[in-house]
């Protein structure tokens, strides 16, 4: 439970910092005058959060404390002694940067090579910057593991884009397409798991009152539970953008996850009452 709580802070920090910083890409775009589709602006902004996000994780996004490490140590060899369950966690990192580079540049012609060859440059570049910087050992084996991630993030998404050709040649992906994606997250974080609400978490973190029974420091779950109302207004938004993107894949997925999401929320502050 603490990892994931740990998660769900690196989420939220990622979110609001991703959104500020995209704030200003899209205002500098707008005044070069150059214009991009919405579906690119979406991936964009998910490029933006996903990268913070990898910069938490690995511990470099604090650069404002980075110094020249004295101990220096890199590990040439390897797989020795090296946890299965960590190499799997350093795949599942890059897997969506082997999706997210092809959607970001779709007029340039990928391959495996090219993809690999990006997650590995991106890896050493971490990795370096976690050995004179931060004061971490650079590893071959996470080099490794992100790479091949990067590369079945790739073929991924080369298997969606064949399905998707021959099955949806007429509709195309938006805005529209996110909302059942983002009916299930505010979900996942308005509702307890394991007697811990994540929404509740978060709020708590920026200094916000998750319920009406807080006072100053004093955490209490009593009164008007607002990470729950928080998660209807959310699910209220999703459900108009769906339908104001109908003609978007998976937007009418996404209008009736919402509306589900919205009764589930509302039976909740109900019962918490």
């Amino acid at each position: 439970m603490d990892k994931l709580i740990l998660g769900a802070t690196y989420l939220a920090n990622s979110l609001i910092y991703g959104s500020l910083i995209y704030i200003f890409v899209f205002l500098f775009k707008k005044i070069m005058k150059r214009e991009s589709e919405k579906t690119k602006s979406a991936v964009e902004y998910i490029f933006v959060i996903y990268f913070i996000t990898i910069a938490q994780v690995t511990g470099i996004a604090n650069f404002f404390s980075w110094n020249f490490a004295k101990s220096q140590s890199i590990n040439w060899i390897p797989f020795v002694n090296e946890s299965p369950k960590l190499i799997l966690l350093n795949v599942l990192l890059f897997l969506p940067m082997g999706m997210l580079i092809p959607l970001l540049f779709q007029k340039k012609k990928w391959n495996a090579l090219k993809i690999g060859g990006i997650g590995g440059g991106v890896s050493i570049l971490i990795e370096s910057i976690q050995l004179l910087f931060v004061g971490r050992t650079a590893d071959i084996d996470d080099v490794i593991a992100n790479t091949v991630g990067c590369v079945l993030g790739f073929a991924f998404y080369a298997f969606l884009k064949r399905q998707w050709n021959k099955k949806h040649a007429g509709q195309r992906i938006g805005a529209g397409s996110l909302t059942g994606a983002g009916a299930i997250v505010t979900l996942l974080f308005c509702v307890p798991l394991n007697g811990i609400c994540l929404g509740d978490v978060l709020l708590m973190q920026y200094g916000i009152l998750p319920w009406s029974g807080n006072t100053e420091a004093i955490y209490a779950a009593e009164g008007f539970h607002y990470t729950l109302l928080i998660g209807i207004v959310l699910n209220v938004f999703f459900m108009l953008l769906s339908k104001v993107r109908s003609h978007d894949y998976g937007s009418r997925v996404g209008f009736y996850s919402s509306i589900a999401v919205i009764m589930i929320l509302i039976l909740f502050l109900v019962i918490g009452l």
